[in-house]
């Protein structure tokens, strides 16, 4: 009980802004990262990123920690359709491998491999509001572990977009190798087989 407690008094959030510095403490607009790779590398249970508007280039974010069932990781853009994840056509927007209890909304995912990748391992991640646009492999991926499906579980995609207009995105969701998943209310527009 003390320790979660302690865990809860902790948590905190955090901003990352075009006009930031990644040497800053994070904590206030005032003193915002730069980067969403950086803030990805440090947030913890019960930690909230908020990423301002603007257009992040190629970041290649990977979420270093898990958060809990009561103190979940949270990655949000702070206003809808207006942070920008803009890749080079590899790699991935935000990669999580081996971490749970994530949630990651508002942001805008186009021209990755794939815009989020739940590697090998991962549960409890749920990608909110997020838009999807022209990745190569997909925008939203699971690839679990082909020997035991139970690695990969609980994930939930909900009131995204994806959008494919030039027969690039070859899935919009592809959820392989995993259990418990849930595609509900999102919008799919393309060529390709986008679920």
């Amino acid at each position: 009980l003390l320790l979660g407690l302690m865990t809860s008094l902790l948590a905190t959030t955090y901003y990352v802004d075009l006009g930031g510095n990644d040497s800053y403490p994070g904590t206030s607009l005032d003193s915002a990262w730069r980067h969403i790779a950086y803030g990805t590398q440090r947030v913890r249970a019960g930690d909230t990123l908020i990423i301002m508007p603007g257009n992040y280039g190629d970041e290649n974010a990977v979420i270093a920690n898990s958060g809990t069932a009561s103190e979940p990781i949270v990655i949000r853009g702070n206003v809808y359709n207006t942070v920008v994840m803009e890749g080079d056509g590899s790699g991935n927007g935000i990669l999580i491998e081996g971490k749970h209890h994530i949630i990651i909304e508002n942001i805008k995912f186009t021209n990755y491999s794939a815009g989020i990748l739940i590697y090998h391992e991962g549960s409890y991640i749920t990608v909110r509001r997020c838009i999807f646009i022209e990745n190569n492999s997909g925008g939203f991926l699971t690839w679990g572990t082909s020997s035991d499906i139970s690695k990969c579980h609980h994930i939930t995609a909900t009131e995204n977009l994806f959008l494919d207009y030039t027969d690039k995105q070859d899935y919009g969701i592809y959820f392989c190798y995993a259990t418990n998943v849930v595609a509900n209310n999102n919008y799919f527009f393309g060529w390709h087989h986008q679920a």
